[in-house]
């Protein structure tokens, strides 16, 4: 398995406060990785260390493959925070002035303004942008060079709808094009129209790596049976399907195969002194998944 970003027990301390603890993070090639979590989870310190913008306290990180990280960073673009826009100046002029930082040709910018929508903006200064110009302007910023990963942190934040579409219409181009993400947000439903893995952090804690595939696995139709013994209830039904796809929690368990007569199985389990307390279809959703996770918000 090819990882561009790999992080091993990363750790970022300000004063007594973990940010970023102890996390391992793992992003392949072509990823859309999105990152997930509430205000203050760290997201943005990880992407920071990620970024060389901050030291780490303890841990390690790697880029392609490497412990180069002058020469990884090299082929990363970004948009962390607010774009940091020259608004006196054009969008032509913002990138004539970034090409000249970042040693890359003129002859990229009129096609960067044209990809991100912005190629008819002709005199009008950066600070009359509305907030979703000024986003595509940052991201046209950071895809100077022709970085191999973009790492985006909540670019569609206070973004109206056709914005939020317009910021994602450029990242699902830019994947096509074989760019790597790392793009956190809070808004679950918005980044599960784009991402192929996630990561949720809580606290500066990464809770879990998840592909998308297995997140819609877990959040697909389940029937779950609360019962007083869950291992005798697991043996019983395996045993009866052995390729029933199950797991268990504390007093139930969650089916999410077909199973065509629930009241069979209700039998079944009470044939073999299976106390059967509740069986309900259930259809979580990726929020209540989430929220599983990390838990409600204090």
């Amino acid at each position: 398995m090819e990882y561009v970003i790999e992080t091993t027990a990363v750790s970022k301390i300000y004063g007594k406060k973990s940010a970023v603890n102890k996390v391992s993070m793992h992003v392949r090639r072509g990823d859309i990785y999105g990152l997930i979590g509430r205000n203050g989870a760290g997201k943005t310190t990880l992407m920071k260390l990620i970024l060389g913008l901050v030291r780490a306290n303890e841990g390690s990180i790697r880029l392609f493959g490497s412990n180069n990280l002058d020469e990884g960073r090299k082929k990363v673009g970004s948009l962390v925070e607010i774009p940091g826009l020259y608004k006196d100046a054009t969008a032509y002029e913002n990138l004539s002035r970034f090409s000249l930082l970042f040693g890359t040709p003129q002859e990229e910018i009129q096609p960067l303004l044209e990809f991100v929508g912005l190629g008819d903006t002709g005199k009008k200064k950066a600070g009359a942008f509305s907030l979703g110009m000024k986003q595509r302007l940052g991201i046209a910023v950071a895809l100077l060079g022709n970085p191999e990963i973009l790492i985006l942190d909540e670019p569609t934040n206070g973004l109206d709808p056709a914005g939020i579409k317009e910021i994602r219409d450029i990242i699902i181009e830019l994947k096509n094009k074989g760019v790597t993400f790392v793009v956190s947000s809070h808004l679950l439903d918005e980044l599960g129209k784009v991402a192929t893995t996630y990561g949720i952090m809580n606290n500066g804690v990464l809770v879990e790596e998840i592909s998308a595939e297995e997140l819609r696995a877990k959040c697909r139709k389940s029937i779950k049976i609360v019962v007083d013994d869950v291992e005798k209830a697991k043996a019983v039904l395996t045993e009866r399907h052995p390729e029933i796809h199950l797991e268990t929690a504390e007093g139930s368990l969650k089916i999410f195969s077909d199973v065509d007569d629930l009241s069979e199985e209700n039998k079944a389990l009470v044939q073999e002194d299976v106390r059967v307390y509740e069986i309900v279809t259930t259809n979580e959703s990726f929020e209540e998944f989430f929220i599983e996770k990390v838990g409600q918000e204090q």
